[in-house]
């Protein structure tokens, strides 16, 4: 019997527009799919949601039981700063016990995804990274440089990098990913 891949899918919630691609992924008879929940917002009733007027979820649109899912518990706040958005400590130890042959990474701007990148470079585990970016105008100053200086860093590290339109392609390419490395998807 072939051996089944182990793909470890970080998703930074359970949203109803991911839902079906982790239905079919899991479907595939050569993957082992775990879905790595960063926070259970969407499925929650309680969760107030500014950004999209009021109280919002999905759990009726979402199938939480066609797939393997684990969400880890998130200290982050949707107060706090982007990258404090999502902090997820005992999602290191999933990896760990779940050793994921290859891990779809959904960006690295939290405290959580940036861990998930440097772990995955530190065990030699192949990143398929999916991150929404596009080239803007650059700005002065340290921290803007040491952002475009990790990400340069990261990004070549990575065994394949999806985008979804010209220009963010263009973001990958700026910062050094090969063109051979580069995937476009729907």
């Amino acid at each position: 019997m072939k051996k089944r891949t182990r793909l470890g899918i970080i998703a930074i919630l359970p949203s109803y527009y991911q839902d079906e691609i982790w239905r079919r992924l899991a479907a595939d008879d050569d993957l082992d799919v775990v879905v790595v929940y960063l926070s259970d917002v969407g499925v929650r009733e309680d969760f107030d949601d500014r950004t999209l007027g009021g109280k919002r979820h999905w759990r009726e649109r979402i199938d939480l039981d066609a797939y393997e899912n684990v969400f880890v518990e998130n200290y982050g706040s949707q107060d706090l700063p982007g990258p404090l958005f999502r902090i997820n400590p005992g999602l290191y130890e999933v990896l760990r016990r779940e050793q994921f042959d290859v891990i779809l990474l959904p960006g690295h701007s939290t405290v959580s995804t940036l861990g998930v990148a440097l772990y995955c470079i530190a065990t030699n585990t192949p990143v398929i990274y999916r991150g929404e970016a596009i080239p803007l105008p650059e700005s002065g100053g340290v921290l803007p440089k040491i952002r475009r200086s990790v990400d340069r860093t990261l990004l070549r590290k990575f065994d394949s990098v999806l985008y979804s339109c010209t220009r963010n392609r263009a973001f990958f390419e700026m910062h050094g990913v090969a063109r051979e490395r580069l995937a476009l998807i729907p």
